[in-house]
């Protein structure tokens, strides 16, 4: 939510007029999971490692950059926008 506010995640969605009465199944359709490796284990990771479609790896002191360009770019392709052209 914005500036700081919080809300029951059935309101924060917009999907719903009045609170669910049960469990609600909803699919899976975008997965994206970004790991944040410490800087030491990093290196060793990413040459003995293959990751599946979904995962991402940075380094844990790339987040504190998380507003420059190269990260803001990585970050992008995480975006399912990124798997069309447009």
């Amino acid at each position: 939510m914005q500036n700081g506010a919080t809300a029951p995640a059935w309101r924060a969605c917009g999907a719903f007029v009045t609170q669910p009465s049960g469990d609600l199944v909803r699919p899976v359709r975008h997965l994206r999971v970004l790991y944040c490796l410490p800087d030491r284990h990093y290196e060793d990771w990413k040459t003995n490692h293959t990751p599946t479609g979904y995962e991402y790896f940075c380094r844990d002191g790339s987040l504190n950059t998380f507003t420059s360009r190269p990260m803001r770019r990585f970050l992008g392709q995480m975006s399912i926008a990124s798997q069309f052209r447009t």
